[in-house]
């Protein structure tokens, strides 16, 4: 009965909310950045489109359960640069300086930090338990 239901929805659709879906669909299963996704064909601005799909509970924005390394993989350098300078956590300067250098470099740093430090309540593993 459910099954008949979300079929007729989604049948109801307009067709580039449908071909938005099954594009995401047919990619492999990984968090994507909504600023990330082009489909031109589809819309110009996909946003109002994803957020129609989350609404109905075809996509989900809830990255609770997520391994942090992945989500942090989404971040570009500049946004990891950013984060590690607002939580004072910051790589070991190292003599490569290519991006993908820094990049691992930094995700390294902020997923080790926690288990590095101790607080009033034992280690912190913030990061660890997201």
């Amino acid at each position: 009965q459910r099954d008949v239901q979300k079929v007729k929805e989604f049948v109801a659709f307009p067709e580039c909310l449908q071909q938005l879906y099954v594009r995401l669909f047919l990619r492999k299963r990984q968090w994507l950045r909504v600023s990330k996704i082009s489909y031109d064909k589809i819309s110009d601005d996909l946003a109002p489109l994803i957020s129609i799909l989350v609404e109905y509970g075809y996509l989900t924005e809830d990255s609770a359960e997520s391994d942090p390394e992945e989500l942090l993989h989404l971040l570009n350098l500049t946004d990891l640069k950013l984060l590690s300078k607002q939580t004072n956590v910051f790589p070991h300067s190292s003599t490569s300086s290519g991006a993908h250098q820094q990049k691992a470099a930094i995700i390294n740093s902020l997923l080790t930090h926690p288990q590095k430090h101790l607080t009033l309540f034992g280690n912190t593993s913030f990061l660890t338990n997201l």
